[in-house]
């Protein structure tokens, strides 16, 4: 599988908190969007999450074992943000394709 280097496969974009109550129904969209016809890469757009417990966690870790069960990939777009944080404190930012990208160099280019 290829190394993801620049979005042109479906994006989900999450905001606000990561936390148990509202996990549910992201969890669906994530899936759904894994398991659409055509998908080989989601990335996921986390710049804007405020906040991530280990359930959230849990979502990552289940998505990026669904995508390559799949044989597709997840890429996980933060901005050193709650995300990454809390990936790197649970040592497991390396077992997941995660992305730094800020806002700035984003809308550059896309600008």
């Amino acid at each position: 599988m290829t190394q993801a280097t620049n979005p042109t496969d479906p994006v989900l974009t999450w905001t606000g908190p990561l936390t148990y109550p509202d996990l549910a129904a992201r969890r669906a969209e994530l899936f759904d969007l894994l398991e659409s016809r055509g998908t080989e890469i989601v990335w996921l757009d986390v710049r804007d999450v405020t906040d991530v417990d280990r359930a959230g966690v849990g979502v990552f870790l289940g998505a990026h074992r669904r995508a390559v069960a799949l044989g597709r990939q997840l890429v996980v777009l933060d901005d050193v943000g709650p995300v990454t944080a809390t990936l790197e404190a649970l040592a497991l930012v390396e077992e997941l394709c995660v992305v730094q990208v800020s806002l700035d160099e984003a809308a550059q280019a896309t600008g």
